[in-house]
């Protein structure tokens, strides 16, 4: 009896043969999908514990069986690499920045569930951290050369930033290209780029705080929340997006548009109307937008980390002392007055 492999190679790659694995490839595909969504939605909305019970297991088969056919998706990449369609490419392409975004949780959910001890072990170049840092730092050396090259096409996301992913050498000397110029007087990096241009928070050589506080940590990414739902109302305010009908308010194809709940809405529109936030104007940007704002994401402060050592009351409602830290916070980090993010 002929292996496997033997068989294998006896196929014939007929262009009717290749015409009809596709189709059933991508009917096996399409079927997946549909059986992994029924799955899902079926597992978070089933009630009845039996038949939770029965979802659950059927899940975790689907899982298990998900995860050795995706052993071989690696043959995906190799042939993305040589392919002429703009609509596989761009999707790949698409795919492996989400994915990418989405490795800080993975990894957390990765030491919660499935991490074995060997994982931990620090002497192997195997370990999920290895290919971690190893990924990290070769994505950063590609940013440099990049920024270093055409600085000019992450102006739009530096100018926002108070920070910039660099390599940060171990001898001082080799760092100074970030912010110093060079013997032949060539732009800084941070400076081509633009860094921190229109940045919320206080960028300059005076500034006096640093978000590895967690407070300040916690107030900076409320800040770039809150950057974000102003960019969408400007957009609705320019006229950027159609509206469905004259009927539509701005409010209304905020919701249809980004997906925002009416709260969240009023918070950003309210954002969008005050003055520019600075150390003048940080006490009416915290009580006007940053405590709405935790209302509505943190509705039990009892499990926010940074307010552990708060009395938030029995409910975790108690959000007095939470706001004395926040507006303390936001002083701190905010630009000096007259220097304000607009």
């Amino acid at each position: 009896m002929k292996s496997t492999e033997e068989n294998q190679s006896d196929l014939k790659l007929t262009p009717e043969f290749a015409s009809k694995g596709m189709r059933y490839f991508m009917k096996r595909l399409t079927d997946a999908s549909m059986l992994a969504r029924a799955v899902e939605e079926n597992f978070q909305n089933q009630n009845d514990v039996e038949k939770a019970h029965v979802i659950a297991k059927v899940r975790e088969g689907f899982d298990e069986a998900l995860g050795l056919a995706l052993r071989d998706s690696y043959a995906l990449k190799h042939i993305v690499k040589s392919t002429k369609s703009s609509e596989l490419f761009i999707h790949y392409f698409g795919d492996v920045l989400s994915s990418s975004q989405e490795l800080p949780e993975l990894l957390t959910q990765f030491e919660k569930d499935f991490a074995e001890p060997i994982d931990f072990d620090d002497d192997t170049s195997d370990s999920v951290y290895f290919r971690f840092a190893e990924t990290v730092i070769i994505l950063v050396k590609h940013l440099e050369k990049l920024c270093t090259t055409n600085p000019e096409r992450f102006r739009t996301r530096a100018r926002e930033l108070p920070y910039w992913p660099m390599l940060v050498f171990r001898h001082k000397a080799a760092n100074n290209h970030l912010f110093e110029k060079s013997a032949d007087g060539q732009t800084p990096l941070a400076e081509a780029i633009e860094l921190g241009k229109d940045c919320p928070i206080n960028v300059s050589n005076r500034a006096n705080y640093s978000l590895k506080t967690p407070i300040n940590a916690f107030v900076w990414d409320l800040l770039e929340e809150i950057h974000r739902g102003r960019d969408w109302v400007k957009s609705v305010k320019s006229g950027e997006f159609q509206k469905d009908s004259s009927k539509q308010t701005d409010e209304e194809l905020l919701i249809a548009r980004a997906g925002m709940s009416q709260e969240e809405v009023t918070i950003y529109m309210i954002a969008y109307e005050l003055p520019p936030l600075d150390k003048t104007t940080s006490s009416q940007w915290g009580d006007s937008v940053l405590m709405p704002l935790i209302r509505l994401l943190h509705p039990d402060l009892r499990n926010v980390s940074v307010f552990a050592n708060l009395e938030t009351g029995p409910n975790g409602k108690r959000y007095a002392p939470a706001r004395k830290l926040i507006l303390k916070a936001l002083h701190n980090l905010a630009r000096e007055p007259g220097a304000g993010w607009a």
